[in-house]
């Protein structure tokens, strides 16, 4: 027998029983070794520019800062590789004239860390103390170039600044992605890139199987 439907997961034929399907193509399928690999004025040093590297990074970072169970990761996945256009960049070309201390303090990570005092309180985080000016001045540039930074800046923004009422990962345990967007693309009525942001965090549950996610972690 032949069926066709419209549906994202279109059963081809039934076979005694078996059932047989062509999935939709993902977005994520396009996604390969080489990241982060757009030439811009600030770029990831290439050798850190591999899949491997990159988990090993984002596990830390989850660890670190509690994005510790299966929604909490799709969903910042999600947002990141919406907001890293595709996890191809981690620096915004064209930064608003709102950005407080300069554009040299434009946003910069997997999430767009933006302005000078939200750098700053991400430096004394990892260092456990405040950056000189030069400090921070030297600091803000390699959020863009070094993917640990990169990283860990996003998921620091997720769990400590990105939200108006503490941690977004409220939100993702809710599985709410307008109000997960929305605390990213700071609380326009309807977040920059919505349909794509709600189309890549449904994808991602089917390739993490969130349904079957033993003990959602």
């Amino acid at each position: 027998k032949e069926y066709y439907t419209l549906d994202k997961k279109t059963k081809i034929t039934d076979i005694k029983g078996v059932q047989r399907y062509r999935l939709e193509k993902s977005d994520f399928d396009d996604l390969g070794t080489k990241i982060f690999d757009l030439e811009l004025t600030e770029q990831i040093q290439e050798t850190d520019c591999n899949l491997k590297t990159f988990t090993k990074e984002l596990n830390g970072a989850f660890t670190k800062y509690e994005i510790n169970n299966c929604i909490r990761k799709i969903h910042f996945l999600a947002q990141s590789y919406h907001e890293s256009q595709k996890f191809s960049k981690s620096y915004e070309s064209s930064p608003s004239s709102s950005v407080k201390g300069g554009e040299h303090y434009r946003g910069r990570g997997l999430l767009q860390l933006t302005h000078n005092y939200n750098y700053e309180k991400f430096y004394t985080n990892l260092n456990n103390k405040k950056p000189t000016t030069t400090e921070l001045f030297d600091f803000a540039p390699r959020v863009a170039k070094e993917l640990h930074l990169a990283i860990y800046a996003s998921a620091y923004y997720w769990r400590y600044i990105g939200s108006k009422n503490g941690n977004i990962s409220q939100y993702a345990d809710n599985d709410d992605v307008l109000t997960v967007s929305k605390e990213i693309n700071r609380y326009v009525v309807v977040p920059n890139g919505y349909p794509e942001r709600v189309k890549y965090t449904n994808e991602l549950k089917k390739i993490m199987k969130n349904e079957r996610c033993i003990n959602k972690k």
